[in-house]
């Protein structure tokens, strides 16, 4: 045996047998499937089961936790610290916030110098909605700060000048925060990119008098459709929660109605017009919805034409309404007809003979007529006595936010 596990050749043979003996008991059988260790034999098979049985049958397999990405430093603080940009102690503070903000641009950040209303609209339309150059400039530009009260304009001095148009501040509780709501009523561009201050009743009226300035949304709107400072957080909880019934697809027109209107009053009017138009097919007898169809018309384009036409649908349905005879007029004057504005205005004065937005314009209608019509004719007398008896109503009463129509009516008085 000994002699015969030395023959080389029987070694080899030997060896290959054992060979073939291994691979017999470690491959699988003829006509079986191999099935790979690393997936579910079930997912093998065509199953028509319900998906929820299938994820039951499937075996349980441990998850996979993956070891997270290493971020850079600056980026965990981004994530958890954002910059805090927040109201200004004074006005001069507050400005140079905002225009560090709008400089730095950054994606995380605490809008404290805006209010909640000016964060809404914020988002909805972004920053470059207030200036249409490259912020940068404004960051050595020489100002100055023009304050009464609670409000305050940063003025460059060169209003005509599309790079130096003022901005409004308002002071919060939590300091001086840049009012989003009157930049965007107030500050309008005509032909060739001329800045004016709109002639809208606002509590910035008296320190923008240096201004060139425009009259075209000079409305007849009452106090409910103006936006006050001290509304600014009811109004944006109300807008919130109006947007996510919209949203949701739940809202019925009279709600879509109130959401117009408080886009309405806070310089969204592009946003309320379309909803509007949908609200008018389903409330066709509701006058509110032409009210303010006419009022975004004028605010949001001075689209004159669309909104005369909403105003006389308003009347046909209100037809003694002091609002929709006086804004008739006022159409009325911006087509030059102050033959028929006149006539809208006496209307107002028959409702009401204490209507400060009709005698205050009326007076000047008298008074335009007055200077026209020649010695020769016999009305010219009676023109002259409208005039002065309209001037007097105006002065006794326009009060409160509307005595500004009367200092109008004086400085136009004084430029004749």
């Amino acid at each position: 045996m000994k002699k015969l596990l030395k023959n080389k050749q029987i070694k080899l043979v030997m060896t290959a047998v054992a060979l073939v003996c291994l691979t017999y008991m470690f491959l699988p059988q003829r006509g079986e499937d191999a099935v790979p260790v690393s997936q579910p034999a079930l997912l093998q098979k065509q199953v028509t089961v319900a998906p929820e049985k299938v994820v039951e049958e499937l075996p349980v397999q441990e998850p996979v936790i993956e070891e997270e990405t290493p971020k850079s430093e600056t980026e965990e603080i981004s994530k958890s610290e954002p910059i805090d940009y927040p109201a200004g102690k004074t006005v001069d503070e507050a400005w140079k916030t905002l225009v560090l903000l709008w400089n730095n641009n950054p994606k995380n950040c605490n809008h404290g110098i805006y209010t909640e209303m000016g964060k809404f609209i914020l988002k909805d339309l972004g920053n470059q909605d207030y200036f249409k150059q490259d912020p940068k400039i404004y960051v050595d530009k020489p100002y100055k700060i023009i304050q009464k009260g609670n409000y305050a304009v940063v003025d460059f001095q060169e209003p005509e000048n599309e790079e130096h148009f003022p901005f409004f501040f308002c002071k919060t509780k939590e300091g001086w925060k840049f009012n989003v709501i009157h930049q965007r009523k107030l500050v309008r561009f005509g032909e060739q990119s001329y800045c004016g201050i709109e002639k809208y009743i606002s509590p910035y009226l008296a320190i923008t008098r240096k201004f060139p300035s425009y009259t075209g949304i000079d409305l007849p709107v009452g106090e409910k459709d103006f936006y006050q400072l001290s509304d600014d957080l009811k109004l944006f909880e109300e807008l919130q929660k109006l947007e996510k019934l919209y949203k949701s697809g739940n809202m019925t027109f009279e709600e879509a109605l109130e959401l117009a209107k408080l886009y309405s009053k806070v310089s969204l009017d592009a946003k309320a017009v379309p909803i509007l138009e949908k609200t008018m097919k389903a409330l066709p007898e509701n006058p509110a919805v032409y009210k303010y169809m006419a009022i975004s018309h004028v605010n949001h384009n001075y689209n004159y034409k669309s909104a005369k036409k909403m105003i006389k649908k308003y009347l046909k349905l209100v037809p003694d309404s002091e609002f929709g005879h006086n804004f008739l007029a006022y159409l009325r004057i911006n087509d030059g007809q102050y033959g028929k504005a006149e006539a809208e205005f006496e209307k107002v004065l028959k409702l009401q003979p204490e209507n400060c937005y009709a005698s205050s314009n009326l007076a000047q209608i008298y008074g335009r007529t007055w200077e026209k019509l020649s010695d020769k004719n016999e009305e010219k007398a009676l023109y002259r006595q409208k005039y002065d008896e309209t001037f007097k109503k105006a002065s006794t009463c326009c009060r409160g936010r509307d005595y500004e129509r009367f200092i109008w009516l004086v400085q136009w008085k004084h430029s004749r």
